[in-house]
């Protein structure tokens, strides 16, 4: 059956509960921009690389889902957002607004890609919350629906400063990374100053999300040339963190597609269970120069996610400066 009807054709459409309503309705509109920021949303989705944001990003799609079934159907006290979908978004601002420096200044969209799609989809929130406000004149919207899309924007504008803030940290970091690689990279090994310096740079990685780690660097055999405690971190860390540098150098692989590699059926399946020391969970990486695996870094002290995320972060480091 084709998409194309041509019932509307005349100029109107049907909601839940009542038909023929006029395109040019007030709710048709609202359901519009709802439609428009949900499209922008996966838009920001498919651009971002960090999972929890992106898990947050479908979490918003499902509330603002929920808006419009609330307006299509005219049913408040069936489909609705709840106080608690409003305090879930608040947390994500006040974490947000405290993993970042405010600047008193006007920001001016379009530092980086991901930060101005963001600012694209807070402008639209604000649409979106405006057209709310008219329709509740006419057509009841419940007071946490209208809260969460007010609150909505301030989270974009709060994720988008940190995006923005993340990005000027990291040219920092791999321009200083950078300067000290030339010094002595030529030789194309993973020596230990250039490991100590790397590992400082991970270091501020994690610091900035408020998670201490243990931190391991190995040659390209497995071998440990370096190996970072931050404060704070557990101690059975250590040995997890050191076996993540060795399975990924050894294996040319990160730990997380290693896994993916060993499960029932795959080619790689129960090569885990041929050494103690592989590990198959997130965290390890291949460290690169010039294309050529010259070691790995292992990263342990958080869950999956976190440790994949920081040992991600250095590995690409290493790629980006030479």
């Amino acid at each position: 059956m084709s998409i194309t009807t041509k019932n509307g054709d005349k100029g109107y459409t049907n909601l839940i509960n009542d038909k023929m309503i006029l395109k040019s309705d007030i709710r048709i509109a609202l359901l519009g921009k709802i439609d428009e920021l949900s499209s922008y949303l996966g838009l920001l989705k498919s651009e971002i690389d960090d999972l929890k944001i992106k898990d947050e990003l479908r979490d918003i799609q499902k509330n603002i889902s929920t808006a419009m079934a609330q307006v299509a159907a005219g049913r408040p006290d069936k489909y609705y957002l709840s106080p608690d979908d409003v305090i879930e978004i608040e947390k994500l601002i006040n974490k947000y607004e405290g993993m970042y420096i405010s600047q008193n200044k006007f920001i001016l969209p379009g530092e980086n890609r991901i930060s101005a799609i963001m600012d694209i989809c807070r402008t639209v929130a604000r649409k979106v919350e405006r057209q709310l406000i008219y329709v509740d004149s006419t057509y009841p919207i419940e007071e946490s629906c209208k809260k969460y899309f007010n609150r909505l924007s301030d989270y974009l504008f709060a994720i988008a400063r940190y995006i923005d803030f993340m990005e000027e940290i990291t040219s920092k970091v791999k321009e200083s990374l950078k300067a000290e690689f030339t010094s002595y990279g030529k030789e194309k090994v993973l020596n230990l100053e250039l490991a100590k310096a790397l590992l400082e740079k991970i270091e501020g990685k994690a610091a900035k999300i408020g998670l201490p780690v243990v931190i391991a660097i190995a040659n390209q055999w497995g071998s440990i040339i370096a190996v970072h405690f931050m404060d704070g971190a557990l101690p059975g860390s250590y040995d997890i963190a050191i076996n993540k540098a060795y399975t990924s150098a050894i294996f040319r692989l990160g730990t997380k597609e290693l896994g993916q590699m060993c499960k029932a059926g795959q080619t790689l399946q129960g090569i885990d269970n041929t050494n103690s020391r592989i590990v198959i969970f997130g965290g390890g990486y291949p460290l690169k120069i010039n294309n050529v695996v010259v070691g790995a870094i292992g990263v342990s002290g958080g869950n999956g996610e976190q440790d994949d995320e920081i040992a991600l972060f250095g590995a690409k480091l290493m790629e980006e400066i030479n």
